[in-house]
């Protein structure tokens, strides 16, 4: 009896364990352009074993432009391209939801992208202080 319950807890255990291998970014999206055309573009680098689905909710301001879902398999990038914003780049965002399946499985992560636009970070290359 013991050997039966210790069988049935280690399958139970692993299928949960090796199930939930979530959708991997192998570096951080970011928005891309914009084009002669004037439109946007996100490109997605990822990794994962077995089939894996990320959704893509893309909004302009406070407007959904784009609600997608794709699956992948292996190592790739997927871009987004054709995404038009009034506001230019900096009303842009995205949250991006890893799927650990197909699109309607069960989410095991999710990533926001916000807008760009803000200043950009100053590195000083040396500072000194007098004191009086």
């Amino acid at each position: 009896m013991k050997k039966i319950l210790f069988s049935i807890v280690t399958v139970v255990l692993s299928t949960i364990a090796f199930s939930q291998n979530c959708f991997r970014l192998s570096r951080t999206p970011f928005f891309t352009g914009p084009a002669a055309n004037g439109t946007f573009s996100l490109p997605i680098n990822f990794e994962n074993n077995g089939h894996k689905a990320i959704g893509v909710v893309v909004k302009c301001g406070s407007t959904i432009i784009l609600d997608t879902c794709f699956t992948a398999k292996g190592t790739g990038t997927t871009t987004i391209t054709d995404l038009v914003c009034p506001q230019g780049i900096t009303g842009l965002s995205a949250e991006l939801t890893l799927r650990a399946g197909g699109c309607n499985s069960a989410i095991c992560d999710s990533l926001k992208l916000g807008s760009i636009g803000g200043p950009l970070p100053v590195k000083l290359s040396s500072f000194s202080a007098v004191r009086s």
